[in-house]
């Protein structure tokens, strides 16, 4: 590493909660490409759901993951979420090699918004190697003691009533003629 930094990187916009996260932690961010990040430093990635912005590329998705899972091997990597639940003191020492990863609490996060759930769904059913890159991470990513997200496509839309959906789309399409009438 250069001098006693710690650097963090991401090919994907991460919330302002994780970086202040990173910040508190005393990272860096790394602003150069990926392949030039010093080795043992720290890749942070996101569910899917978290890549739906306001522009939504396919290719962008596929290579941010395919990138991550690229340089992984030379560096620590852990989902977002997780990070968020680290006490920001222990991360410099796990990052280092002076102490495991401490463990993290929760479970992976899911979207409260059914018409985002059937969206991202349907996105992962179009595009399965986006939901095969995930679970990749998933599978060589620090866990801290918590549950892989195996079963996110599974999860991200459970078997909703339909009357929940329709409410769901009309609620949306309600709040849509508000904003269209201001």
């Amino acid at each position: 590493m250069c001098g006693d930094l710690l650097y963090w990187s991401s090919p994907f916009a991460l919330s302002s909660a994780v970086q202040e996260h990173l910040a508190a932690a005393g990272l860096t961010r790394f602003t150069e490409p990926l392949e030039r990040l010093p080795p043992g430093s720290l890749l942070v990635y996101v569910q899917p759901h978290s890549l739906l912005g306001d522009e939504v590329d396919r290719e962008k998705l596929l290579a941010g993951y395919g990138a991550l899972l690229e340089q992984a091997p030379a560096q620590r990597l852990i989902a977002d979420w997780r990070l968020l639940t680290l006490d920001p003191g222990a991360i410099p020492g796990w990052i280092k090699g002076d102490h495991p990863c401490p463990s993290a609490s929760g479970i992976p996060p899911l979207p409260a918004d059914l018409l985002q759930n059937l969206f991202i769904k349907t996105l992962l059913e179009t595009l399965p190697e986006l939901l095969d890159r995930y679970l990749d991470l998933e599978l060589q990513a620090e866990l801290a003691q918590t549950p892989t997200d195996s079963l996110y496509a599974q999860n991200i839309l459970p078997n909703q009533d339909v009357d929940q959906l329709l409410n769901a789309w009309s609620t949306s399409q309600s709040e849509g003629a508000a904003k269209g009438a201001q």
